[in-house]
């Protein structure tokens, strides 16, 4: 059992073994998930926000009950969280820990002083504004609102000017919610 902001998220009873490496990560990361205890021959499904949500990734237990997968990680709330596998001939479950880092993820990632940038967020709070920060010199570029899955993007992303003073060279990019002040970053590189 495991508890959310709003109560307990889901109770179930583990009889199988998931893991998930590494375990921490931030949107889209490669997961590598590996599995046991399962029913040999049988599919198991990994679900990216608790039973009965979207399929994260499915496999087929070997002869041994044993299985290894690979998947992206999913939109989520920044912070611990769980994933769960289910034998779908045995009902088998099993429960991978992982821990969502917020990300920015900028387009285009390169350009001149004066260019138009989008950002957009993942793995902050929900719902949660967030400041968007140029690093050198810092300077506020303007917040975002999150939505239930900490994230900003498409019509909820924030187009921003790349300030004029800024040096030529990589140069990074980091919003931070109000609340748990939980810092994401991203990077621009100045022509």
């Amino acid at each position: 059992m495991w508890f959310t902001d709003w109560g307990i998220g889901e109770a179930v009873f583990v009889n199988a073994n998931l893991t998930a490496d590494p375990p921490s990560g931030y949107y889209k990361s490669s997961l590598d998930f590996a599995g046991s205890g399962f029913a040999p021959g049988e599919p198991v499904l990994i679900y990216s926000s608790g039973v009965g949500s979207a399929v994260l990734v499915s496999a087929t237990a070997d002869l041994a009950g044993a299985f290894s997968a690979t998947a992206r990680a999913p939109q989520s709330v920044g912070g611990p969280r769980i994933f769960l596998g289910v034998g779908q001939t045995s009902g088998k479950v099993a429960a991978a820990s992982f821990s969502m880092s917020p990300r920015l993820i900028l387009n285009p990632a390169s350009g001149p002083a004066g260019s138009s940038v989008t950002v957009e967020g993942y793995g902050f709070g929900a719902p949660e504004a967030v400041e968007i920060y140029w690093n050198n010199p810092r300077t506020l570029l303007g917040s975002a609102l999150t939505d239930q899955h900490g994230t900003f993007s498409g019509t909820a992303a924030l187009t921003f000017t790349v300030p004029a003073g800024a040096p030529a060279g990589k140069d990074a990019v980091f919003g931070q919610d109000n609340l748990t002040k939980a810092i994401g970053f991203g990077a621009f590189t100045v022509q």
